[in-house]
């Protein structure tokens, strides 16, 4: 929610629809894909992740922030990053 004297000042909203699994699945799937290196992750495990109801900034956030991690110890981000990501900045536990 904006701020009342903010939301005073915007002329025009746009809402976007929530996005379906289909377009998560691309999401993931190009993030992980445009990671360098590569992300270490199967189909099936960017099809679990596409069940997830994240919006394309956030699942762009939690892509970034799983590389930085995987930096670290010089290797491809793996599921269990995304996992470590997503329990912490999401809330949210991958099964």
């Amino acid at each position: 929610m904006l701020d009342p004297a903010i939301a005073s000042r915007v002329h025009l909203t746009i809402n976007y629809p929530a996005l379906n699994v289909e377009s998560r699945l691309t999401i993931w799937r190009n993030f992980l894909e445009h990671a360098n290196p590569p992300a270490a992750l199967s189909w099936d495990e960017i099809e679990l992740l596409s069940g997830i109801e994240l919006n394309g900034r956030r699942i762009k956030n939690v892509v970034k922030t799983a590389q930085i991690m995987a930096k670290r110890e010089q290797r491809a981000v793996r599921l269990d990053d995304i996992k470590k990501v997503m329990r912490i900045t999401e809330g949210v536990c991958v099964d």
